[in-house]
């Protein structure tokens, strides 16, 4: 690793703060983290991205969860931009599984519609890792046929996908004052339906409840085989966005980077 030089104005190290749903959207960055700290369940680790410091944190899944984690990500650490990370589903036939979506614009249930960065923006359109760019969307409940994903892809121009997190933590960024980015890789096409087991296991803007998902698969274990791909495409959901996120942190333009062991690689 290098050693990053770009520092802020008080003079300490820039710092990007990453924060997804799941601690398996970031799998792949963790393995590479120290955990530093724990509050109420939420952990906390410290990482480097292309040299630059990073603290990576999965603040839980739904709206709730979102602005609760991304609040106390924002309250115990000085991080000097964010970048959302994790998966969504399609809501265009011009995405396909497992490519990356970075969200221009961000509109959720409630209030005006967020706009990401422009300078986080022009960083990912600069990355080797290839990204699509269009709108998310925010929903309270998870949405798993491809029917009605393909409607929301319809009636909004330029929607691209659909999660449940990103308005919140684009919503919490702009009010601590700080750019933020939210990049997806979709998870499912808009013409793919997921396992309707998903959907009754929803907690609504709490997420999805991993003890009845949990509880319906003992129950039927025929929902095991799928319930292995979806953890296979997981996983190769992480390893796209925890590419993603080290060619953008690669990509960012800082001061201090021109001098002699300036940001380096991963």
């Amino acid at each position: 690793m290098g050693t990053d030089r770009a520092t802020t104005a008080s003079g300490r190290p820039f710092t990007i703060g990453v924060i997804s749903a799941l601690p398996e959207e970031i799998a792949a960055l963790l393995k590479r983290a120290r955990l530093v700290e724990r509050v109420d369940g939420q952990r906390f680790y410290e990482s480097r991205l292309a040299g630059r410091a990073a603290i990576l944190t999965a603040g839980g899944d739904g709206l709730r969860k979102a602005a609760r984690g991304i609040r106390v990500l924002l309250e115990r650490f000085e991080v000097d931009c964010v970048l959302g990370l994790g998966i969504a589903g399609g809501l265009t036939s011009g995405l396909a599984a497992g490519d990356l979506l970075a969200g221009e614009e961000v509109r959720g249930p409630e209030g005006p519609p967020a706009t990401a960065d422009g300078s986080l923006l022009e960083c990912a359109r600069r990355c080797s890792t290839p990204v699509h760019f269009g709108t998310l969307l925010s929903v309270p409940d998870l949405i798993t046929a491809a029917g009605e994903k393909q409607t929301m892809g319809h009636a909004i121009a330029g929607a691209g996908a659909v999660d449940l997190e990103s308005a919140a933590w684009m919503r919490a960024a702009a009010a601590a004052g700080k750019p933020s980015l939210v990049v997806r890789a979709i998870f499912d096409d808009a013409e793919e339906s997921l396992p309707g087991y998903l959907s009754a296991a929803s907690g609504g803007e709490e997420g999805v409840n991993r003890g009845r998902l949990l509880r319906h698969a003992i129950a039927h274990p025929s929902t095991w085989r799928s319930l292995v791909r979806m953890w296979r495409r997981m996983t190769q959901s992480a390893e796209r966005l925890a590419s993603f996120a080290g060619s953008f942190a690669g990509s960012l333009d800082l001061p201090g980077d021109d001098e002699p062991g300036g940001a380096g690689g991963l």
